[in-house]
């Protein structure tokens, strides 16, 4: 992400870390674990001069993931700090792709691609790069029954240039939503970077969400076919809200933190047919307040 004052404030007055404590009952058939790193942001905390924070910060997450063996991993996006052809760009990826190899090859791990792969309005160099370095920008996926569907949320929320190509993406989505079946449309998750809103559906455009002429229809979508939650990272502060039955859930980044956020990731648990999410910071220190139930 790239933050201006103004934006930093709004994400202090905003956000909060939110956590449901993980289920400390026993195990049902069909339970299950993942984990979810986001914004792992290679050179966002030294501008481009150096990646040391994120190498640690993503070293560390790597070694809590092969200790815990979880079923999965997500990364939700802005995998790389710089979107542009050229060396800093070439050597943030392969320091990305360095770290992301010593993850234990039988855990599978599923790449979400994100503004800073594309730059904020992506051209259709930039999504073949993408495509090309990280792999496919949307598909799905399946555990149990549970289906993960990923979004690349960028040419959704700024699709000018690569109008066909956000098409596309709406269309196998529709298709994708109709094939669920009724009763397991409640463990349907959508993962994306960017968070459709922070607070209620109805708020206004800012950097950090969907512009809401879009946000709505979208959400409509989502609504229409028993979707509940939403899983995003963007923010660079782990928070949760949600709104008519539809819940955000934003990843803290491993890269550099803003307002009152904490580096770390998140660990979920599948249990008794709901999901529970925790974020597990790097350094702990006393929850901050949440923010209110948004109506």
């Amino acid at each position: 992400m790239k933050y201006s004052a103004l934006k930093s404030l709004f994400l202090f007055i905003l956000s909060a870390t939110v956590c449901t404590n993980l289920s400390t009952a026993e195990n049902t058939p069909g339970d299950f674990s993942f984990i979810v790193l986001s914004d792992t942001q290679m050179g966002f905390t030294a501008a481009n001069k150096n990646m040391s924070a994120e190498i640690e910060n993503f070293g560390k997450a790597v070694d809590y993931i092969n200790q815990a063996e979880p079923a999965f991993v997500v990364i939700t996006g802005d995998l790389i700090n710089y979107p542009y052809p050229g060396n800093i760009r070439d050597e943030q990826t392969a320091e990305f792709k360095k770290i992301l190899s010593k993850i234990n090859s039988a855990i599978p791990v599923h790449l979400v691609i994100g503004n800073h792969e594309l730059d904020n309005t992506p051209k259709p160099e930039s999504l073949q790069w993408a495509r090309n370095t990280f792999g496919k920008d949307y598909y799905s996926f399946s555990f149990g029954k549970c289906r993960f569907i990923v979004l690349n949320s960028t040419i959704i929320c700024s699709p000018q240039k690569v109008k066909a190509d956000r098409d596309a993406q709406k269309e196998w989505l529709i298709k994708e939503l109709a094939s669920i079946p009724a009763d397991e449309r409640a463990n349907t998750v959508i993962i994306q970077h960017h968070p459709y809103f922070l607070l209620m559906a109805d708020e206004k455009d800012n950097y950090s969400n969907i512009p809401i002429k879009i946000r709505k229809e979208y959400l409509e979508i989502f609504r229409q076919n028993g979707v509940r939650t939403v899983l995003c990272g963007h923010l660079h502060c782990n928070h949760s809200a949600g709104d008519q039955g539809l819940k955000m859930v934003i990843c803290g980044p491993i890269s550099k933190p803003l307002g009152p956020g904490r580096s770390g990731f998140m660990t979920v648990k599948f249990h008794g047919g709901k999901f529970d999410f925790q974020f597990q910071p790097f350094n702990p220190a006393p929850a901050e307040k949440p923010l209110p139930p948004a109506k």
